[in-house]
This record gives C-alpha cells, sequence and structure tokens, in this order.
C-alpha cells in the first residue's frame, strides 16, 4: 500500500502492560468510527507495514484506545512501534456532503474569489488548534487563508475548484 493512496489515523503513543499492548491516539474527528478495525499500516522507516489487530478498546468520548497488535506479544516488541505513524485506506474515510472536505482531496485545487477570480492552486493545509489554512501559491506567492465556513462558498470536486469570498484585503496582503 502506498502513503498517498491512504491517510493518517494517528499514531501509537505508549505501551501498556506486559503483553505487548499499544495506545493508539486516534487524530480523527469520530474515533468510534473506527472501534472495528480489523487492520492496521504502521509506519515503520518511510514503509507502511500492516498489522492484524487482536483486540480494540476505546472508552467513551475518547481518542485513546487501548490496542493488541497480532505478534506484538511482549514490551519490547511493543516499544519497537512506539511514536510511529497509523494509516488506514482511503476507501474507509466516511464520504463527506456539501462543502465539507477532506485536507488531502483539496490539495492541487483551484481558488476562485468571488472578487479576485483565480488566485492559485492549494499547496498544502496548516492545522491550527482553531481552524485550518490554506496554503496557495498565486504566481510564485503564498498566500494564507482560513479554512472556515465564513470564506469557503463551494466546493467543485469534479471540476477541482474551491470557491471563496476572501475578507476584504486578504488577498491584496500577499500579492502587492
Amino acid at each position: 500500500m502506498l502513503k498517498d493512496e491512504c491517510f493518517e489515523l494517528g499514531h501509537i503513543s505508549k505501551t501498556s502492560g506486559y503483553k505487548g499492548a499499544v495506545v493508539f491516539v486516534l487524530d480523527v474527528d469520530a474515533p468510534e468510527k473506527y472501534k472495528k478495525l480489523e487492520s492496521v499500516f504502521v509506519e515503520i522507516n518511510e514503509k507502511l507495514i500492516p498489522f492484524f489487530i487482536k483486540s480494540f478498546s476505546l472508552p467513551k468520548n475518547s481518542k485513546f484506545a487501548l490496542v493488541q497488535l497480532e505478534n506484538i506479544d511482549d514490551t519490547e516488541k511493543a516499544q519497537s512501534l512506539l511514536h510511529h505513524k497509523l494509516y488506514l485506506p482511503l476507501n474507509l474515510l466516511p464520504p463527506l456532503r456539501d462543502n465539507q472536505f477532506y485536507y488531502h482531496e483539496i490539495v492541487g485545487f483551484e481558488v476562485d474569489d468571488e472578487v479576485h477570480g483565480k488566485i492559485g492552486k492549494i499547496t498544502g493545509i496548516i492545522d491550527m488548534p482553531h481552524y485550518a489554512i490554506l496554503q496557495v501559491n498565486a504566481n510564485g506567492k503564498e498566500v494564507l487563508i482560513p479554512a472556515i465556513n465564513e470564506i469557503i462558498k463551494t466546493i467543485n470536486r469534479e471540476n477541482s475548484v474551491l470557491s471563496i469570498k476572501a475578507p476584504e484585503g486578504l488577498i491584496e496582503l500577499y500579492t502587492q
């Protein structure tokens, strides 16, 4: 499995007990949707390695799952996985509607502003605590646009266009 065919689920934060159990930190909006996982990919040396899940316990309203992986049966084996990222195939993401989007899917989209027209392409997303920021390449200049409902008007997945209404002066701040 290639990394660009997957999304990041979270990471392994610590061991638990002496039988090789580990704690997954799930960096997703709805961790409870992943309670019935059969397997997960762990990034080791820049490669995604599949691990089957023997048991998965997620307390209610928690992002921390206690997980027992197959063939990881002691603390030493479990410690070798600490701080490694977890991945799942993109097809396991729940579908979104309307103006909702996953960060990975809009990289490369054209940004079209109501006033300024085509600004440039989204090159990345900066995930901040309160909201994400779109990084847009506008003719070699980086424009940062908050990814909030008041700014994002429509998403056209078919044509890879994100339509926005930028606050007055935001685009000029970066392009002049």
